[in-house]
């Protein structure tokens, strides 16, 4: 009978552990900008949430304090083709909710010197290269990622429309940029889907061009458009941009849905 308890208690634990879930809480930051907290060597840190980052960041004192000294150097370019710079830190271990995620590199950079003066000290960037061996929905409504297992993700899916997206790893394959296509007159036109981008969702001048939203798109210029991710469309108020992409999407329009990225299979669904 012990034998059989035991079984059943194995069995059950099983069961339990193919469908649960680590949820990590995102709080406000500024304006709609989100973080988390992390733990890395034991020391609990704030670390931003930006899914268009492309790279996981740490700061200079974290490196430090893990007795690192950064190397190299690294490029990057923001959306508007402006060139981001640091440097690199190898084998770092960064604990978001109950799990400790292995990165093979992180970027160095001192945030702070991004940020406006006066903001509270976050020591990093948690962008979705953090989650490349992971399965994550992106509930930003209810501020909270969701790490899934495959069954878990299975079960969503199902209740959920499949998009058309793209996996970028950037220029020396140590990025990680999520792009989502819009249909329009049979064509795609890609996406960045970008948490930190708090104004409106963006698209370049030729985008606005060939979408037909006005006869001279000017930079700055906002109007409404239709955007279709998904089988329906979805109004969205665009601004024309000087931007390297088609368009990229921002945090408004990614909170108002729930996102399942299987990042190991490189595939996303919506509701």
């Amino acid at each position: 009978m012990k034998k059989i308890a035991m079984i059943i208690v194995l069995l059950a634990k099983m069961v339990v552990n193919s469908f649960s879930q680590e949820v990590v809480r995102l709080a406000k930051y500024a304006g709609n900008l989100k973080k988390m907290d992390v733990t890395i060597d034991g020391k609990r840190y704030a670390f931003l949430f930006d899914s268009g980052a492309g790279v996981t960041l740490i700061s200079p004192a974290v490196a430090s304090a893990l007795g690192r000294t950064p190397y190299g150097r690294s490029v990057g370019f923001r959306m508007t083709g402006e060139k981001f710079i640091y440097q690199k830190c190898d084998r770092v271990k960064i604990k978001i909710g109950d799990k400790e995620i292995s990165h093979d590199t992180v970027g160095v950079f001192d945030l702070m010197s991004f940020l406006p003066a006066g903001l509270p000290r976050v020591d990093g960037v948690i962008s979705l290269k953090s989650f490349q061996n992971e399965i994550i929905s992106v509930d930003l409504g209810a501020s909270q990622l969701i790490l899934e297992n495959r069954k878990s993700a299975l079960k969503k899916q199902k209740h959920m429309t499949p998009l058309t997206s793209r996996f970028s790893t950037g220029q020396s394959g140590g990025d990680l940029d999520v792009f989502l296509g819009a249909k329009r007159d049979n064509k795609l036109f890609w996406f960045l889907f970008d948490s930190g981008n708090l104004d409106q969702v963006r698209i370049s001048s030729q985008t606005a061009a060939e979408w037909e939203l006005q006869n001279e798109p000017a930079i700055g210029a906002t109007q409404k458009a239709e955007l279709f991710f998904g089988p329906k469309a979805d109004a969205a108020e665009v601004q024309v941009s000087d931007i390297i992409y088609d368009g990229a999407l921002n945090y408004d329009y990614i909170s108002k849905k729930i996102f399942l990225l299987d990042i190991i299979k490189k595939q996303v669904w919506m509701n």
